[in-house]
């Protein structure tokens, strides 16, 4: 008599492999989405661009030789809060630059010589990022710059306005130890210029 063999028993409770493989994929998909995105939060978090940033609080004030500078109080690119008028006392050389200028590039070596060279003797330079159209903060970086340096968002920016600066960089103004201005200089500066000034007023 023929026999007819059992068919196995069915395996119940246990899912196809591509089952567990495609959820599996699909968490892992999640995981590295979420991961992604945390890192370009934190990115744009930490380097922020000068639209970002509150805008400078800056005093009602005519530009001129002689008379106070116009004071301002505006975020430095390390996070902190700078106002002008608390550097009375020293010798401060605003400074206005950006990116995308190229004088701006070929001066601010020499702007750095000079602070570092006579920082310690009541010299202090003070960055401005006006007219900014690019990443302000790693031109200001790749230049190994020590000074301070605030944002000015805005074309132009609240500072670039009081101080005439509206289209045109660099410029640079030379204010004396009772925050008087001294010097108004459009265009790129020279550390010869820079030397001179400080031989006046540093001695005053």
């Amino acid at each position: 008599m023929a026999t007819t063999r059992a068919s196995p028993p069915a395996q119940r409770g246990r899912r196809p492999r591509h089952r567990l493989t495609a959820a599996h994929a699909a968490y892992v998909t999640l995981g590295l989405a979420t991961i992604a995105g945390a890192v370009l939060l934190f990115r744009s978090s930490s380097s922020a661009t000068p639209a970002a940033q509150p805008p400078p609080a800056v005093e009602a004030r005519s530009l001129a030789a002689g008379q106070p500078a116009p004071d301002f109080t505006a975020t430095t690119f390390d996070g902190g809060k700078l106002t002008l008028s608390t550097l009375r006392g020293k010798v401060v050389m605003v400074n206005f630059f950006a990116s995308w200028c190229t004088s701006c590039a070929h001066e601010l070596p020499g702007i750095q010589s000079e602070y570092r060279l006579h920082a310690e003797h009541g010299f202090t330079v003070v960055g401005v990022n006006s007219l900014e159209n690019g990443d302000g903060v790693s031109f200001y970086r790749s230049y190994g710059l020590t000074f301070p340096a605030v944002y000015d968002p805005g074309n132009p920016g609240r500072i670039g306005a009081a101080y005439h600066v509206t289209n045109g960089l660099p410029a640079s103004i030379f204010i004396d130890r009772a925050g008087r201005v001294d010097l108004i200089i459009p265009g790129e500066v020279t550390t010869a210029t820079i030397e001179a000034e400080l031989k006046k007023l540093l001695a005053a």
